[in-house]
């Protein structure tokens, strides 16, 4: 619920990641006090990071800005999509990070999995009940 408030109501990204401590699951939310980025869990003193959503803070709905904000640009000459590196995507692609990683839109709702082959919408959050999903929550 509070994590929805966050992501909904703020100009700047939150990130919540869930991690584990001595082979207890828990949970940190934090920011930077940024539009544009929140640092890597890590930064936060946070070890053995299972995964992490954050929000991006673009205020419109189109899909390829969206993915384009995740690191994902069509060429229209190659006719395929390229990943920017250090960005959320290309930073998956690389191996930089280990830890499974969503990015939410606010505005459009859309919940996207940053993977080795791209960024994927997975699910529409209609509400914070909708945050319970995936490796967020279990194993």
């Amino acid at each position: 619920m509070i994590l929805n408030l966050l992501f909904t109501n703020t100009e700047v990204e939150w990130a919540v990641s869930r991690y584990k401590e001595k082979n207890i699951n828990k949970y940190a939310i934090f920011t930077d006090h940024e539009a544009d980025e929140v640092s890597d869990p890590t930064t936060h003193g946070l070890n053995n990071v299972i995964s992490m959503v954050h929000n991006h803070t673009y205020n419109g709905t189109d899909v390829y800005t969206e993915l384009n904000k995740m690191g994902q640009h069509w060429n229209p000459f190659t006719k395929s999509w390229q990943v920017f590196r250090n960005s959320d995507v290309g930073n998956i692609v690389s191996g930089d990070k280990s830890f499974i990683l969503y990015t939410y839109y606010p505005t459009s709702k859309r919940l996207y999995h940053a993977s080795k082959k791209g960024a994927k919408e997975i699910k529409k959050i209609n509400n914070y009940k909708d945050f319970y999903f995936g490796t967020l929550n279990h194993k």
